[in-house]
Order: structure tokens, then C-alpha cells, then sequence
């Protein structure tokens, strides 16, 4: 900006600083709004949870995430084989659009992100695979410690602050539950939650 306001500059130029400074706007949208989502969880929110239908909750994350995914060439594929979920809507969205974000940093253009969910004995569990490259085995345990950055080259160049997988992890604490985190370096990682049934809760 100070180049734009002080500096002759060509045409090119000009695009090219206010690029740059849409750039660094959006970095700091993203990280005001995972610090407030941080701030939220940290606060013990009042949960609203209630059965919600699965494909709508999907829907919703498929519109949500579909620039990200497109900008990188990414496909997303949904597996439904529980139709009800049993949590907070809108907490359950942002863990999800969350976790895809996250997926979609770690991979490369034209692989494919795959989101599910599946019954288990007492509960439907949620997850998010992908074919990026992976965390190592030492690492997972760090990486919901808030601002814990893998691979802090990739997460400066994409904008991450660390705080995404923080956040799940306190939607998942506020569902009475926890993230599963399974990886393997180039090859993916699925990270899950399992949401209690209604009657279970």
C-alpha cells in the first residue's frame, strides 16, 4: 500500500501490490475468525444439540468449502451411511469446514478429499481422509495445541495459524468426545470424532 500511495508504479505493478494486499486481508480474516472461534469454544458455550439430518449438515460444508477446493482442483466425495446426527449444527459445521480446510492445505491438486459418516455401536462417527502429505507419527499428538504448525513454511505461504485443529478438538470435547487422529506420511490422514446417539447422551 505504501509502494501504491508513494511510488510511480505500471499497471502491472499496481495489480501486483493490490494482490498482495488482498492477500494479507484475507490471512487476517482467517485469523480473526478462528481467534473468535477459539474465544467462543474457550467460553463453554451453551451447546444446542438436537437430531440433525446428515445430508443437509453436508450440503451446507460441501457449499461452504467449494472455492477452497475448486482454487486447488480438489474433489470432495460425501458417504452417508447415517442419515441423523445427534450434536450442535452449527459447532458440527465449523469442525467439519475446519477439518476439510486442513485437508485441503496438506494436498496436492487433483486428489481427492473424502468426507463420511458411519454408525458405530453407540454412536455415528464423522470423518474427514485425505491423500496429502500426512503428519508424522511424533507430531500428532501436537497438532491440537493451539498455533502448533506442522509445517510452518507451508502454513505461513497458506495462511494457517494453527488453530483449526484446536478448535475441533474443543467441539469435539463439547460433544463429550475427542479427535481420532490416524496418519501416514505421503500417504494421508483421517482425522474422526464420534458424535453419542440421542439416547446414549
Amino acid at each position: 500500500s505504501q509502494s501504491l500511495l508513494t511510488m510511480p508504479l505500471t499497471e502491472e505493478s499496481k495489480m501486483d501490490a493490490a494482490n498482495e494486499i488482498y492477500e494479507a486481508a484475507r490471512r487476517t480474516e482467517r485469523l480473526s475468525q478462528k481467534m473468535m472461534q477459539l474465544i467462543a469454544m474457550t467460553e463453554c458455550p451453551a451447546l444446542s444439540k438436537r437430531s440433525c439430518e446428515t445430508p443437509t449438515l453436508f450440503d451446507a460444508v460441501k457449499q461452504a468449502v467449494q472455492s477452497t477446493l475448486e482454487s486447488k482442483s480438489l474433489t470432495l466425495i460425501s458417504i452417508t451411511e447415517s442419515t441423523v446426527l445427534y450434536g450442535d449444527a452449527d459447532l458440527l459445521f465449523t469442525l467439519l469446514t475446519n477439518l476439510i480446510d486442513n485437508a485441503a492445505k496438506a494436498s496436492q491438486p487433483g486428489s481427492t478429499i473424502t468426507l463420511t459418516a458411519r454408525p458405530m455401536s453407540n454412536a455415528v462417527r464423522l470423518s474427514v481422509s485425505d491423500e496429502g502429505s500426512g503428519i508424522p507419527a511424533d507430531k500428532i499428538a501436537l497438532v491440537t495445541e493451539p498455533f502448533y504448525r506442522v509445517d510452518k513454511a507451508r502454513s505461513r505461504k497458506l495462511g494457517g495459524a494453527g488453530l483449526g485443529l484446536s478448535i475441533c478438538q474443543m467441539i469435539a470435547e463439547a460433544h463429550g468426545s475427542k479427535l481420532h487422529i490416524e496418519s501416514t506420511v505421503d500417504v494421508g490422514t483421517t482425522i474422526s470424532v464420534d458424535l453419542p446417539n440421542a439416547e446414549e447422551e
